[in-house]
């Protein structure tokens, strides 16, 4: 098969996306009518939260943190293995196969089966907390103008890769079974309201949805194209335990030399937020 044919094979995400709003739209309709009506205002009440205050958070670690606020950029898998490749004058999907693992393979047909699939970036529904933390403990948070029409955006349910019925032998991506959990952004808070229904209406203090919606290992995934600069920033959050350790210089004599190294990149991030007009939060 020729490079055009597999090119006019490819699906367009985004086009999927807006493409499942109707159904979106019906069974939210339908699980709504189907609550108390205690429970039904507690399920609105948080799919507004979401439609309202809901934000792409894009979590990573210090060094990636550091590295982006210096190269004034945030860059994809294979954007960064191509920079590699061109300073070690060696093969850059070696570093897409480390980082992936098991995965790689899911990877790639992944981004093949999409148009523009080598161009996505990934981030996490988020209203509030450090969100998805197993991809690092820095959680920052987009301007809500990305939202405006400037970057394509939708809203998976689950994560693409590790979500068992998204795929099949092969490996082979269930488009069809994708494209049923998918959103644009005008409907993010219904997906978020279908996927925790249950959990929303059996934790009803609106304090503890940040953590329902996006924790360590549960997110709805957001995947965007576009070109993201620290002046797209709206804040950055860290994990205040971090900070007291290692930003109180009183306690800088008990930390070791992994973490005084540690200390001394908090400062330049925080020092670099400052410069840039860019909020920090400490949670």
């Amino acid at each position: 098969m020729s490079e055009q044919q597999q090119s006019e094979l490819k699906q367009d995400l985004f086009d999927l996306a807006r493409s499942n709003t109707a159904r979106l739209d019906e069974e939210y309709g339908r699980e709504s009518a189907a609550l108390a009506p205690d429970d039904r205002r507690i399920m609105d009440r948080f799919a507004a939260t979401v439609r309202k205050s809901g934000r792409i958070a894009h979590n990573m670690g210090q060094l990636d943190l550091l590295q982006f606020l210096k190269s004034g950029q945030l860059k994809n898998c294979y954007e960064i293995a191509e920079e590699q490749s061109k300073a070690a004058g060696g093969p850059g999907k070696n570093s897409i196969k480390k980082k992936y693992g098991t995965l790689y393979h899911r990877h790639e047909v992944f981004h093949g089966a999409f148009i523009d699939g080598e161009l996505f970036l990934y981030g996490s529904l988020n209203i509030g907390g450090l969100g998805a933390a197993r991809f690092g403990d820095h959680c920052s948070i987009l301007n809500e103008e990305l939202f405006q029409g400037a970057y394509q955006i939708a809203f998976l349910q689950s994560d693409s890769l590790k979500t068992k019925h998204y795929w099949a032998p092969g490996p082979t991506l269930q488009i069809e079974a994708l494209a049923r959990e998918l959103a644009p952004e005008t409907h993010k808070n219904k997906l978020a309201a279908l996927k925790h229904r249950e959990e929303i209406i059996g934790a009803s203090d609106p304090r503890s949805w940040p953590e329902i919606l996006c924790r360590e290992n549960v997110n709805i995934e957001a995947i965007f194209v576009g070109v993201v600069t620290p002046g797209e920033l709206e804040t950055v959050r860290f994990p205040a335990s971090k900070y007291l350790r290692y930003a109180v210089d009183g306690r800088r004599a008990a930390l070791s030399k992994l973490e005084q190294d540690m200390a001394g990149r908090l400062e330049s991030i925080l020092s670099m937020l400052d410069n840039m007009s860019i909020k920090r939060e400490f949670v």
